[in-house]
């Protein structure tokens, strides 16, 4: 519980759970040492699963320097 939410845009929009595993469509490979992590029967570090990996970065937050990185990063949870 947690970790599936739907990107809500604006602070009104309901917070909704999604439901089944999360895949990222746009993912075709997997690096070297998550494979053999994967290999091994275990959980890679930056997992879904550990409630870790961010997925695709909104258009409204790409292009930003690296101090809005750090402060967005501090607000920001998926």
């Amino acid at each position: 519980m947690g970790y599936t939410r739907m990107e809500r845009k604006v602070s009104s929009d309901p917070i909704c759970e999604l439901n089944g595993p999360i895949i990222d469509q746009d993912c075709r490979y997997i690096c070297k040492p998550c494979k053999e992590t994967v290999k091994r029967g275990r959980v890679p570090k930056f997992a879904l699963a550990r409630g870790l990996w961010l997925g695709k970065i909104p258009e409204e937050l790409q292009g930003l320097s690296f101090v809005e990185q750090l402060l967005v990063g501090r607000i920001r949870h998926n």
